[in-house]
């Protein structure tokens, strides 16, 4: 029997404390956060009816009109692929290597996958030494004075061996205090067996992720047809699966890139056309290698660039500012950026993306601006104004486990946080539709959660009186998706006047007042 995973056994000691405990525990220091999304919007952001010069793009319309029932279904603002289904070659290469290990309906196996997955839903970036240090004197601080007003005496008051006594007890108690408020972060092994628990549970989500974004890339620049694609902590190659599934024979040259040696003969094995035959590859120029190419050498630029979930791994900011600035380098056109839809991993997303714009403020050369999902460079006003993170989900089928009987995969949902940056300033776009970052259903109206090119974070409410065939699409989207309606050039100007303000409170709807997405 294969040795379970290094980082599972250790996760009962990472987690001991129970969130609530934890919560408790800083409630008692006073020290605590506000919850994840107990903000409220500003005023003007409020619910209220979408003006009535929304209006529905006219193409849309008209096929609205020509097929009412049908047409909303496939509506131009919906951005999910349909089909959702792993390469048949891809999962017959991944269920044999695990039959060859046998894997396959082992329950023990499948336990392993699992754990796996929350592990990564509940990783941390690692503390720098100053922000330890920082944490660490506050901590020291706080336990000190508690103690102090608890014993009811003053520093000055206590004799030297008094106080050598309360150092002895405060070290205790600030590590205490300090484990149980802090998820401590831990590096992943992906060799020997760890490896192969990494495919079962990786493999499905991170290919589905990655097709979704190449999608929406495609969808939004069509004329874009990447020639080459270098994939940093490439894992299993699901980025080189993924945009070969969208641009095809297009991309000539996979250049992959991960530290671990056995996780790219992995990634190898499972590209193979004949697993007899290793050489023979399902796709044009796939190479990997440990290390990135410089950046020195005017040969290294690739079209595209794409690093998921990497950033998590690097043991400090220094390191992973470094690697997205390398990475923005070697890139002539895109930079893919993803992490898990988990505060952490959003926080990540929005550090390199902050970088990046900051970046090319300074080195005009280097100038970019963000493509998606985004519709402007400022500031998120999703985590500004309600603290929390902009994650949008895929369905996907994962892999199976078990003994094939023909019964299919099972359907999963995978939360994924992610940026598209683009080389060269930001062009002027008109007719530009609102992207939905939170989508509540209701009876006769839908409640639309916006993103907008004024960095706004909007919440409109959608019904008849705008128009049924706007009601139809908008009860189609979810997040991530697109109204089908164009902006006006007017709005956004004035929006804090006692005309606005007068409009916002007539046409609010009460039914929504307590909605929170």
């Amino acid at each position: 029997m294969a040795a379970p995973m290094k980082s599972v056994k250790l996760v009962k000691s990472f987690y001991t404390y129970s969130r609530l405990s934890a919560l408790k525990f800083e409630q008692k220091l006073g020290d605590v956060s506000p919850k994840h999304g107990s903000k409220e919007l500003p005023k003007e952001w409020e619910s209220r009816r979408l003006p009535l010069d929304w209006c529905m793009d006219q193409i849309e319309e008209e096929k609205c009109v020509a097929d009412p029932l049908r047409y909303p279904k496939h509506h131009a603002g919906l951005m999910t692929i349909r089909n959702i289904e792993m390469p048949k070659l891809l999962v017959k290469n991944a269920r044999e290597i695990l039959e060859e290990h046998d894997l396959i309906d082992q329950a023990s196996f499948v336990q392993e996958v699992v754990r796996l997955q929350q592990i990564y839903l509940r990783r941390q970036p690692p503390l720098d030494k100053e922000m330890y240090s920082t944490k660490m004197l506050a901590l020291a601080q706080k336990v000190y004075e508690d103690k102090l007003t608890e014993l009811k005496i003053k520093p000055e008051d206590m004799s030297q061996e008094d106080a050598m006594k309360l150092n002895k007890d405060l070290q205790r108690k600030v590590i205490t205090a300090y484990n149980k408020t802090t998820h401590n972060h831990y590096v992943m092994e992906y060799s020997g067996h760890n490896k192969l628990i990494y495919l079962g549970a990786r493999l499905s989500p991170n290919y589905r992720v990655l097709l979704q974004i190449f999608y929406e890339l495609q969808r939004f620049d069509s004329e874009f047809v990447p020639t080459s694609l270098l994939n940093v902590g490439s894992g299993v190659a699901s980025a080189v699966w993924a945009s070969n599934t969208i641009w095809k024979k297009a991309v000539q040259e996979n250049y992959c890139v991960d530290t671990c040696t056995q996780m790219n003969d992995l990634a190898r094995s499972l590209l193979s056309i004949d697993r007899g035959h290793p050489l023979k590859l399902a796709v044009n120029g796939a190479t990997f290698r440990e290390a990135i190419p410089s950046d020195k050498d005017s040969n290294n630029r690739f079209p595209l660039v794409v690093s998921a979930y990497l950033l998590m791994e690097m043991p400090s900011v220094v390191e992973r500012l470094e690697l997205v600035e390398l990475l923005w380098r070697l890139t002539d056109n895109y930079l893919v950026l993803v992490e898990h839809g988990t505060m952490a991993g959003y926080k990540l997303i929005q550090e390199a993306r902050d970088y990046i714009l900051q970046f090319g403020k300074e080195n005009p050369s280097q100038e970019g601006h963000v493509f998606a999902p985004c519709m402007h460079d400022q500031l998120c006003p999703k985590m500004t104004h309600l603290e929390l993170p902009c994650n949008f989900t895929v369905e996907y089928k994962a892999l199976l486990l078990d003994v094939d009987h023909g019964q299919g995969s099972p359907r999963r949902e995978e939360r994924y946080s992610y940026v598209v940056m683009k080389k060269g300033p930001r062009p002027e776009q008109t007719d530009l539709m609102p992207r939905l970052v939170g989508v509540n259903k209701k009876s006769g109206h839908v409640v639309l959660d916006m993103c907008l090119p004024d960095a706004s974070y909007r919440r409109f409410n959608v019904s008849k009186k705008n128009s049924v065939h706007m009601l139809r699409c908008a009860k189609r989207c979810k997040a991530g998706d697109f109204l089908p309606c164009s902006i006006p050039e007017s709005f956004g100007k004035g929006d804090n006047s006692e005309e606005a303000l007068q409009e916002h409170n007539s046409s609010k709807d009460d039914d929504d007042s307590n909605y929170t997405p």
